[in-house]
């Protein structure tokens, strides 16, 4: 009498829950990150030796080599900027002002938006500049 043997099933790998929990941790990051560009203007900051460099700063103003100010993800006026900052500061959520002005914005020019800012109640207010190497 002959017994048949059957050849042990092997496991079957099951990819399934691994390209599942892939697929969600893709989901995750692409939730999280932020995918937006941080400057909607070509801004070049200063430099400045021992200066802070910050990647994305939250409230800031961006004023390109032209003079356009970005704030908020729109391009304003001085005369806009001064309203949006006065409400913003009038609901005590900004403890800070950033500028980040280009390096090659005329002196008069980041005055003006610095004026704006001052119209507006903002009284801490910091200019934003790249940081150079020591020479």
């Amino acid at each position: 009498m002959r017994i048949k043997v059957t050849p042990p099933k092997k496991p079957e790998d099951n990819i399934l829950p691994l390209i599942n929990i892939v697929f969600l941790m893709l989901i995750f990051f692409l939730v999280a990150a932020t995918l937006k560009p941080f400057a909607e203007l070509d801004v070049t900051p200063a430099e400045a030796i021992g200066g802070i460099q910050t990647d994305n700063p939250p409230d800031t103003v961006l004023v390109d080599a032209a003079g356009k100010i970005l704030y908020e993800g729109a391009i304003v006026t001085t005369g806009e900027l001064t309203e949006r900052l006065a409400i913003r500061l009038g609901q005590g959520d900004m403890p800070r002002l950033k500028i980040l002005p280009d390096k090659a914005l005329p002196a008069q020019r980041l005055l003006d938006v610095l004026a704006a800012a001052t119209a507006a109640g903002a009284r801490h207010v910091s200019l934003i500049a790249a940081r150079s190497a020591p020479q």
